[in-house]
């Protein structure tokens, strides 16, 4: 840390623990697909708890170039 930095860092634990979970499922659903029963109930959990319509709709709205293959 800088001396012109706080000196209380804030971190939010849940947003950084379902960041995380959401970086291994994505590795998870690489290899191995994404039809086991607790990858569907991530995605479901994620759906609800994350605001999954508003993410949808600004995905919607990206670029064809954009989004992936």
């Amino acid at each position: 840390m800088s001396k012109n930095d706080p000196e209380i860092v804030e971190l939010d634990l849940e947003k950084m623990a379902s960041d995380a979970l959401a970086r291994a499922l994505a590795d998870y659903i690489k290899i191995n697909g994404q039809d086991e029963p607790f990858v569907k109930a991530y995605f479901q959990w994620a759906w609800n708890n994350m605001d999954g319509q508003t993410l949808m709709d600004e995905y919607l709205k990206l670029p064809e170039n954009m989004k992936p293959e």
